[in-house]
C-alpha cells in the first residue's frame, strides 16, 4: 500500500510538471496568435516601428564602432608624428592620451552592451572639451592636417553618440 501511494504521488508530480510546461508553451503560442489576430493595426505599426528602430540602432552602433576604430588609427598616427617632432609636446600628447582613453571606454561599453545615455553624455561633454581646447591650440600644432582629420572624425563620433 505504501508503494502504491509513493508511485501515485510520483505520477501526480510528474503530471503536474508536464501540465505546467504545456500551459507555458500554450500561453506563449496564444500570445503570439493574439498579437497577430486581435491587435489593432496602429499597434502593429508601432511594433514594426520599434523593430525598425532596433535595427537602426544596431546599424548606428556598427557605424559608431567603425568611426571609433578610424579615430584610434588616426590617433596612433598623430601620437607617433608628435613623438618624432622636436619641441615640448607633453601637453599635446597628454590630451591625445586622454582622448584615446575616452575612445577606448566608449568602444568597450558598446562592445560589452553596457552603453547607455549617461555614458554617452559624459563622452560628449569630455570630447567637446577636448575639441574646444584643440581649436584654441590648433595654430601651434606640428601636424595640423592630421589633427584636423582626427578632430573631424571625433566630431562625427560625437554626432553619432548623440543620435543613439
Amino acid at each position: 500500500m505504501a508503494k502504491n501511494s509513493y508511485a501515485l504521488s510520483g505520477l501526480i508530480v510528474a503530471l503536474v510538471i508536464a501540465l505546467v510546461c504545456n500551459i507555458d508553451d500554450a500561453a506563449a503560442r496564444d500570445v503570439k496568435l493574439v498579437k497577430l489576430r486581435d491587435v489593432k493595426p496602429e499597434t502593429l505599426n508601432k511594433l514594426k516601428g520599434e523593430k525598425e528602430s532596433e535595427l537602426m540602432q544596431a546599424e548606428e552602433k556598427n557605424n559608431l564602432l567603425k568611426e571609433i576604430e578610424k579615430a584610434k588609427k588616426l590617433l596612433g598616427e598623430l601620437k607617433t608624428l608628435k613623438k618624432q617632432s622636436t619641441g615640448d609636446m607633453k601637453s599635446e600628447l597628454k590630451s591625445l592620451v586622454k582622448s584615446e582613453s575616452l575612445l577606448n571606454e566608449i568602444s568597450d561599453s558598446l562592445k560589452n552592451g553596457t552603453y547607455n545615455h549617461i555614458k554617452a553624455n559624459i563622452f560628449v561633454e569630455k570630447e567637446s572639451f577636448f575639441y574646444r581646447a584643440w581649436k584654441e591650440n590648433a595654430y601651434n600644432s606640428v601636424v595640423p592636417e592630421k589633427e584636423k582629420e582626427y578632430m573631424s572624425t571625433i566630431k562625427r563620433i560625437v554626432k553619432l553618440v548623440k543620435k543613439t
